[in-house]
């Protein structure tokens, strides 16, 4: 009986964790996680802000100029980092989010990979980890609000605009291992690098200047990526 009463605890004591991250709207993400060497090392950083962003999150960084209300409460922000565990022949990452008191709020499940790519690999255990965050079905609940921060800074940019032309026909999916390359129609020029997620209808994307990812919003799809933390939609007339 003992071992059964064990597993229900540890059970209750998980669901309750997990509901908790809806007590917050806010999430702080740094720019720099301890493993890495620079900045946003293999867009780790903007992939975390980006992902976070798409379940409902407000996120800012940990260097954002925030306003008064925001910048006058910590404890009304989740704070999340990436940790990387030593693993044979792979990466392997976890997601963590934590309180203003250092506590633990949640804990994702592991993501890893084998990809001989750094980047490649890095933004694949990360996905994957996130997975179990997707999971939770973070819905903010009200908690932990700043009275007057209703406003989100982010500015949208939103392009209606295809990336080539308005005919789907200029634009060719190529399936890669990995994913798709988007091509022109004559296949001479490669308009976007894309590369499978846990989430059929999300791609990481990427080409010479940008690096983001491709969404699937009511059957159309969306090259979204940030330029000066102005979030980007672009339009993609393709067929995945």
């Amino acid at each position: 009986m003992k071992k059964p009463i064990l597993l229900l605890l540890l059970l209750c004591s998980f669901l309750g964790i997990a509901q908790s991250i809806n007590d917050y709207k806010y999430a702080i993400v740094p720019v720099k996680y301890e493993f890495q060497k620079k900045e946003n090392q293999f867009r780790l950083n903007t992939l975390t802000k980006y992902q976070l962003t798409t379940i409902g999150f407000t996120v800012f960084y940990d260097t954002d100029v925030l306003s008064d209300e925001l910048a006058n409460n910590r404890c009304d922000k989740l704070y999340v980092n990436v940790e990387r565990q030593n693993a044979f022949l792979s990466e392997k990452l976890t997601i963590i989010f934590k309180d203003c008191k250092n506590n633990i709020v949640f804990k994702s499940q592991p993501g890893s990979s084998k990809s001989k790519d750094f980047e490649a690999a890095y933004q694949e255990a990360f996905n994957e980890a996130f997975a179990s965050v997707k999971a939770l079905n973070y819905n903010y609940n009200g908690k932990n609000n700043v009275a007057g921060a209703t406003q989100n800074p982010i500015a949208v940019a939103e392009e209606k605009v295809p990336i080539t032309q308005t005919n789907s026909n200029t634009i060719k999916a190529e399936a890669i291992a990995s994913g798709y390359l988007l091509t022109d129609q004559s296949q001479s020029k490669i308009l976007l690098k894309l590369q499978k997620t846990s989430d059929p209808k999300v791609y990481i994307a990427s080409n010479q200047s940008q690096q983001g990812v491709l969404i699937n919003k009511n059957n159309a799809w969306f090259f979204e990526y940030y330029t000066n933390d102005t979030l980007t939609s672009e339009k993609i007339e393709v067929k995945l």
